[in-house]
């Protein structure tokens, strides 16, 4: 419970704060959450981030708010192979427009998890070039461009 806790008020006051904020000046209501990949794109889209470095799908979908709106970006799998991809999704509900960050081809499990996820509620979804070390882009400001177009 102290976990839930831990995370229950910075989401409900980052959603209030994204109602707000969209509300009055009709600017773009996105969140990123997930792993380092979703960490990264967020601080780079100077956008609301709820994201660990690590974190596994299984994690990501017992911190996830509940019930999310607008754009939710989300980058999960890469750590587990996408074993809670699934619940991911359903945990963000139905009201949000997601977008997932799909991992480099040699993460062929959570690839497989969030096309699965996508072909089942309809979600976008964004590819990278992956940089030096394999897995995290080699532009964050290049795949928050691919988000943002996807958006629209």
């Amino acid at each position: 419970m102290i976990g839930l806790r831990k995370w229950l008020w910075p989401a409900l006051a980052l959603a209030a704060w994204m109602m707000f904020i969209y509300g009055v000046t009709d600017a773009r209501a996105e969140v990123y959450g997930g792993d380092s990949i979703a960490d990264g794109a967020g601080h780079a889209a100077h956008a609301p981030t709820l994201a660990r470095k690590g974190a596994g799908s299984c994690e990501i979908a017992r911190k996830v708010p509940h019930s999310l709106w607008g754009w939710v970006i989300v980058s999960a799998g890469v750590n587990d192979q996408g074993r809670c991809v699934e619940q991911v999704r359903q945990n963000i509900g139905t009201v949000a427009q997601v977008i997932w960050i799909v991992p480099p081809r040699r993460y062929a499990r959570a690839r497989a998890a969030i096309f699965a996820s996508c072909r089942r509620h309809g979600d976008k979804y964004v590819t990278y070039i992956p940089g030096r070390d394999g897995l995290h882009p080699r532009s964050y400001s290049e795949l928050v461009d691919t988000i943002h177009a996807a958006e629209e």
